[in-house]
Formats: C-alpha cells, structure tokens, sequence
C-alpha cells in the first residue's frame, strides 16, 4: 500500500525548497539506519538511513535533496551536515550514487533518471571547462601579441 508525503526542506542557503508529492520510500532490512534526527527536515518518527559520512537522512528527505541537487547542475552529491554552526561548515562528504539509490529508496526509473542527470550535468561542466580553456588560451594569445 502507498502512501503520500509531501516535504518543505531548507539547504544550506537557508532557502525553502517547496516539493511534490511522492510515493512512500521504505528503507530495504540490509540498510543500516540510526535514532538520530534526519540532519535536514530533524524527522524523528520515520525510518533513518545512516549515511556512509554517520549522519542521518530519511529516503524522503535524500531523494528531495538528490533532486534539487541535481536540478542545480551538481555533479556529486555531498553530505549537507552543518558541523560547525559558528562557520556554517558542512560535512561534504561525497556520497556515490549506490548509496543514494538505496537510502533514498529510487524506483528504475527514478535511477535511470538520476544517472542520466549526473551525467548531463557532467556533459555540461566538460563543455564549460573546455570553452573556459579555449578562452584563456586566446586571452594568453592576445596578451602576448600586444606585448
């Protein structure tokens, strides 16, 4: 039986993010979870999935961030976890996209999306980084010539 939930997260910009309704993510018995507190919407009375970093998420909470994520051009997806309030320094720590398939509870499809996601996201730094060097290189050349 699904169910639906429907969540208002904020990130690390202190920005709501408004999100849809989806389907009810239950964690699988081989994931490790934990008591604490989701480190994003603080849920405590839903399943916890520990994260390879030793913080807390809910599925829920990890896909809308893997989303939002994503939809920001993000090519890793990293571990939001203040740890240090007085800098507003986060924990960082990378997660791979296995681990977020499983502690977020993804359906085939929303895995395929993912991967193709990621690795558009990937495309377009490639061809941003290249434009940048093709850019400085004919900055360097113009430079030179003028000297």
């Amino acid at each position: 039986m699904s169910s639906n939930s429907s969540y208002a997260m904020r990130l690390r910009s202190g920005a709501p993010v408004v999100v849809g309704t989806q389907h009810e993510r239950v964690l699988s018995p081989t994931v490790e979870t934990t008591k604490d507190p989701c480190m994003i919407t603080f849920e405590m009375e839903k399943e916890r999935a520990l994260m390879s970093c030793g913080h807390a998420i809910t599925p829920c909470a990890l896909f809308q961030f893997m989303t939002n994520e994503l939809r920001l051009g993000r090519r890793q997806m990293r571990c939001p976890f203040i740890i240090d309030d007085n800098n507003l320094q986060p924990c960082n720590k990378v997660w791979d996209y296995t681990e977020i398939k499983a502690k977020a509870c993804l359906t085939r499809e929303e895995t395929a999306e993912m991967i193709q996601k990621f690795q558009m996201n990937i495309s377009k730094f490639e061809k941003m980084r290249e434009r940048n060097i093709r850019n400085a290189k004919a900055r360097h050349k113009l430079a030179d010539e003028n000297n």
